[in-house]
């Protein structure tokens, strides 16, 4: 009779251990849960910023070519279609002149960027550090105007 009551007990702190293992376990669970939203969030927050980037080279692209000349400063459009909501890309031109073959051929390098700022242009060198959800892309392409 002495060796079942010297084993009285043992559940419990068998029970406690579970459970603090358990419980460490569903708190890490939820923190890699809300990561992986963050992370989710931010990839489509960068692909939009990457369309937005890509609808500024086009945009600077048909303005250069269709007047024969680039803006003599930066320009900035915002974007307000419901998706791209809080969007803006700001494109830069800059016009160059070559002989080729005899040929005066003209060339425009478009430079985009896309971003999602409250500020007044992208990149947005002031709101970057504030604001954990801020992305930006750029672009670079050459035209030739034929």
């Amino acid at each position: 009779m002495l060796g079942i009551y010297k084993t009285r007990g043992f559940a419990l702190p068998t029970a406690i251990f579970l459970l603090v293992i358990l419980s460490i376990f569903a708190v890490g669970l939820l923190a890699l849960n809300a990561y992986s939203q963050k992370s989710t969030i931010n990839d489509v927050l960068d692909v939009k910023a990457s369309f937005v980037a890509k609808t500024g080279i086009d945009y600077g692209a048909y303005l250069a070519v269709k007047n024969g000349a680039c803006p003599t400063t930066a320009q900035t459009v915002n974007i307000n279609e419901d998706y791209l909501k809080g969007f803006k890309f700001t494109y830069t031109c800059i016009q160059k002149t070559a002989n080729e073959a005899g040929i005066n051929q003209i060339y425009y390098t478009i430079t985009s960027f896309g971003c999602n700022t409250t500020g007044t242009s992208c990149p947005d060198n002031a709101g970057r550090p504030s604001r954990e959800d801020y992305v930006e892309k750029s672009l670079t392409t050459i035209v030739a105007k034929l």
